[in-house]
């Protein structure tokens, strides 16, 4: 039972990476800074919420808020990278 559970975990995991590109779907990071950053995944939530807007169905519409959450947190990871950063003198 534990090996099943392994599977799946990894399995969750591998769903996760794949989320994560479809989000940049082939759009690449320009900026040099941590607010660069921020607001390049700014820009792709607002497309996304333009996307379950004009969603026909409800299982668009989740796909979009999946989406929408992982890249919040990808906001919220890159804030607490940027808050961990030693300040300069």
């Amino acid at each position: 039972m534990t090996q099943e559970y392994t599977n799946a975990e990894a399995k969750f995991g591998e769903l996760v990476e794949e989320a994560k590109k479809l989000i940049y779907n082939g759009r690449k990071f320009k900026g040099t800074t941590y607010a660069d950053k921020v607001e390049f995944l700014r820009n792709i939530q607002k497309e996304i919420l333009k996307k379950k807007r004009n969603s026909k169905t409800e299982y668009e519409a989740c796909i979009c808020d999946c989406l929408f959450a992982l890249t919040s947190e990808e906001i919220w990871q890159t804030k607490e990278e940027a808050l961990d950063l030693p300040l300069k003198k």
